[in-house]
């Protein structure tokens, strides 16, 4: 945005200057074509051709400032005019601070026209068309937006800026919008960003031991051959990330802080997105009456509900894996087929019903999902465990329960730092991160908006109502009065009622 210097008289103007749309004005006397000679554009050979024989129709137009008005104040007003006809011809904005420039298009509209609920919607269309709603790594557009939705109570859009400002919060001073934010959405975006960077440390520390301490034994009780299957899986993970990185942690781009970079997040979040969507029971639900009755073992419902609570997640829609079910003959020998566990028949038997009952608890049929790097080791996994001489203290269904505490868990993990609020729409192409906190936001209180709105609309009837039921009374009065006359000490005689007279 450029700052405009007109060359200005005593009433701050230069008579006879002329305002060229999407240019540095000096005036507001506006040259506009007429809409008959911009669409003689579009025509074709002939008809430019005879349109060539007459000049293009000009209507010059001239908006004065209010009488009274200082030199600057004046300036500011001819400004927003320029930026009203910006706004029809659909040009950039100018002047100081956009911030300013938006409030006053807005108050401008509303002068010039009627309905300001279309003028909001108008102006709101116009931002998008312009890329003013553009906030990535643009901390001019996000401050000034960021303003000019709280001044007129926009939540979307307030939080959609909001959360830019907060990624960007080491970069908001540079900007000259800055200062005109109020003291309290400065100390909510200084909360929020500190906040966020809080968050993505602890995500970073518990992602590096793959929530070795968060599900530990003080918060997972298991038992030791579930417990041992847990760090098998742990030290699998590691094992994964190591030869995709070279070193696990990751080397970290600021070396005081725990926090991952956001495209190692990111490419995590995908991976263990697809390996839940490959092992998750999707007629599961997160309210316990509405899932299946336990089949004893590990709970997984319990321990996934009871993670969420102490770190404050939203629970996942489908918080249980598929289960595989082994044939009772397979998973539990009987006294005969004890005696002779040991030979290679049994065990072969054993392990072909493992895998086939592992392979059908899963969800195949997206070819995306098996495409990803981590679901095809976990597959190898999976089967290099079933086909080793395994403890039998723990189950096959028990192994896979376990797992999926972890892949769960660190979903989640994940989610909280990577997963912006859905108010914001333009999520890719930032370097800083989005994961904002939006509790205690806005700083008007939308309860209190929402209860005025429906106290102004039941004013609003009643007001109506009340006036339509004067008006017939009014009409009732004037009827009464046309009819019998009115009072005789006013000199006034009565006017008899109309008879009509039927003609045969």
């Amino acid at each position: 945005m450029s700052q405009l210097v007109p060359q200005a008289s005593g009433d701050g103007m230069v008579p006879g200057e002329q305002l060229q749309i999407g240019t540095p004005f000096e005036d507001a006397r506006v040259n506009v074509e007429s809409p008959s000679t911009a669409s003689d554009h579009s025509s074709n050979s002939d008809q430019d051709y005879f349109n060539d024989l007459a000049p293009p129709a000009k209507h010059e137009l001239f908006i004065p400032a209010p009488p009274g008005l200082s030199r600057e104040s004046s300036f500011t007003f001819h400004v927003t005019t320029r930026n009203f006809f910006a706004w029809m011809f659909e040009k950039p904005l100018v002047g100081d601070r956009l911030g300013d420039s938006l409030l006053a298009l807005l108050d401008r509209m509303n002068e010039f026209r009627e309905d300001e609920d279309e003028d909001l919607e108008d102006i709101l269309a116009y931002l998008d068309s312009q890329e003013y709603t553009d906030f990535r790594s643009c901390p001019d557009h996000a401050i000034a937006v960021l303003q000019f939705a709280e001044r007129h109570e926009l939540l979307d859009l307030w939080r959609d800026s909001f959360c830019h400002c907060a990624g960007m919060n080491d970069d908001l001073q540079s900007s000259a919008e800055f200062e005109f934010l109020s003291r309290q959405t400065r100390a909510l975006i200084s909360r929020a960003h500190l906040e966020m960077n809080l968050r993505l440390e602890h995500a970073g520390r518990s992602l590096g031991t793959f929530l070795e301490d968060d599900l530990s034994g003080a918060y997972l009780g298991l038992a030791a051959g579930a417990r041992g299957h847990l760090d098998r899986f742990r030290s699998f993970l590691h094992s994964f990330y190591v030869g995709k990185f070279g070193y696990w942690p990751p080397t970290r781009a600021n070396q005081s802080s725990a926090a991952f970079s956001k495209s190692t997040l990111k490419s995590m979040y995908f991976e263990f997105r697809n390996l839940y969507e490959y092992l998750v029971d999707s007629t599961s639900s997160s309210e316990l009456q509405s899932n299946r009755p336990a089949d004893g073992g590990i709970c997984v419902f319990q321990n996934v509900t009871a993670f969420d609570k102490r770190r404050k997640y939203a629970s996942l829609p489908h918080p249980l894996p598929l289960l595989p079910e082994m044939p009772a003959q397979a998973g539990r020998p009987n006294t005969v087929r004890k005696l002779f566990k040991n030979s290679q028949a049994m065990k072969q038997e054993r392990r072909a019903a493992a895998l086939a009952a592992l392979s059908a608890a899963t969800n195949p049929s997206d070819v995306k999902i098996l495409e990803c790097g981590l679901v095809r080791e976990y597959l190898r996994f999976e089967k290099s465990w079933t086909l080793l001489e395994k403890d039998e203290s723990v189950s096959c269904s028990d192994a896979r329960k376990v797992r999926w505490l972890l892949i769960y868990a660190i979903l989640q993990t994940l989610i909280s730092v990577t997963r912006a609020p859905p108010e914001v729409r333009d999520t890719e192409g930032v370097s800083y991160p989005l994961c904002c906190q939006i509790a205690g936001t806005p700083p008007w209180d939308e309860d209190v908006k929402k209860a005025a709105h429906k106290k102004l609309t039941l004013k609003q009837k009643l007001l109506a109502m009340g006036e339509q039921e004067m008006r017939k009374a009014k009409a009732q009065q004037d009827e009464q009065q046309l009819r019998v006359g009115l009072d005789n000490n006013k000199g006034i005689p009565q006017i008899p009622p109309l008879q009509l007279s039927s003609s045969r």
